[in-house]
C-alpha cells in the first residue's frame, strides 16, 4: 500500500528533476527563510470547480503551473501548493505558540529542501479559499423556518392575541454542524440563529430573538415572548424569517463568518369581533 502511494509521487519528482535547475532568486517571487534554492510556480487559468485530479481544487483555484509544466495544486503527503512554491499542510499535533502570538504550525515541504514545521500568524499564500464551499455547505444544510401561529385554523379575531413561534431543530435553528471535503480541501461549518423576524403583513414586524413560545391549548392570554394583536379585519401573510451566523473552518488554517437568511410564510385570516345584544 505503501508502494502505490509513493509511486505518484516519485513520478513527480522525476518529472521536477528533468526540469531547469533550482534558482537562488527565483523572478517574481522569494524563496523561504533559511531556504537557499526554490522551485518557482506559475498560475495559468484553468477550468473552475469539480475537483479533476489534474490540479483543480475543487473550489475555483486555477491550475498549477512550473515552467510551463502542469503540476499537482494538492498533494495528499505534501498538502496544498503556496505562492512561494513550498506545500503546505496543518501540523499535527498542533504544539504551542512559540511567542504567544495567534497562528498555526504548518509542515512546509519545499522542493529541493527537507520538509520543517513553521509558525506562521496568517495563513500561507496561495491556499484555496475555502469560503466558497463554506457556502454552497450552509445552503445544503440550513432549512427554512419551521413557522407556526395560533390560530391555524379557522379565522382569528380583530384585537385579540395571535402567539407567534417556529419548531427548533438543529437545521432550522441551530445549532448545527457539518463538514464538506473536496480535493483535499475540508470545510466545517457551525452555523445557529442569531434573530428572528416576524412581518405580520399589515406593514408592522416584530423581533423574537427566542424563537417564541408554542401555544399551549386552552391558553387564554397573549404569548409571553412573541405575539400579535390585529387591529383590522383581514386576509394576511404572515412571514418569518431566521438570521443565521456561521462559523466556518478549514484544514487549511483558514477560517471566518458568513451570515445568511432563510424565509418562510403562511396566512391567516382576521375577522371582526361581532358582539350579539337582546
Amino acid at each position: 500500500m505503501l508502494t502505490r502511494r509513493l509511486l505518484p509521487i516519485l513520478a513527480l519528482f522525476a518529472t521536477l528533476l528533468a526540469a531547469p535547475a533550482a534558482v537562488a532568486a527565483p523572478p517574481g517571487g522569494e524563496c523561504p527563510p533559511g531556504q537557499t534554492d526554490c522551485w518557482v510556480y506559475d498560475e495559468k487559468p484553468g477550468k473552475p470547480g469539480g475537483g479533476d485530479g489534474g490540479g483543480n481544487n475543487g473550489g475555483g483555484r486555477s491550475k498549477c503551473y512550473r515552467a510551463g509544466e502542469e503540476v499537482p495544486c494538492f498533494d495528499e503527503v505534501w498538502g496544498w501548493l503556496g505562492s512561494d512554491g513550498c506545500y503546505y499542510k496543518m501540523a499535527e499535533p498542533q504544539l504551542p505558540s512559540p511567542d504567544g502570538s495567534e497562528g498555526d504550525w504548518y509542515t512546509r515541504t519545499c522542493l529541493g529542501g527537507a520538509a520543517q514545521n513553521v509558525w506562521l500568524t496568517t495563513p500561507p499564500g496561495g491556499l484555496p479559499d475555502p469560503e466558497p464551499i463554506a457556502q454552497a455547505l450552509a445552503a445544503v444544510t440550513l432549512a427554512e423556518p419551521d413557522i407556526h401561529f395560533k390560530p391555524d385554523q379557522g379565522p382569528g379575531l380583530v384585537g385579540l392575541p395571535v402567539w407567534l413561534w417556529v419548531g427548533q431543530s438543529p437545521n432550522t435553528w441551530g445549532p448545527v454542524e457539518a463538514s464538506r471535503s473536496e480535493g483535499g480541501l475540508t470545510v466545517t461549518i457551525n452555523a445557529r440563529v442569531t434573530g428572528l423576524t416576524f412581518k405580520l403583513g399589515d406593514g408592522k414586524s416584530i423581533e423574537c430573538p427566542t424563537g417564541g413560545t408554542p401555544y399551549p391549548k386552552g391558553a387564554k392570554g397573549p404569548s409571553p415572548d412573541c405575539g400579535y394583536a390585529y387591529q383590522k379585519a383581514g386576509a394576511y401573510t404572515i412571514t418569518a424569517t431566521t438570521s443565521w451566523t456561521v462559523d466556518w473552518e478549514s484544514n487549511t488554517g483558514i477560517s471566518g463568518t458568513i451570515t445568511t437568511e432563510r424565509t418562510d410564510s403562511g396566512d391567516i385570516q382576521i375577522d371582526e369581533l361581532q358582539v350579539v345584544t337582546r
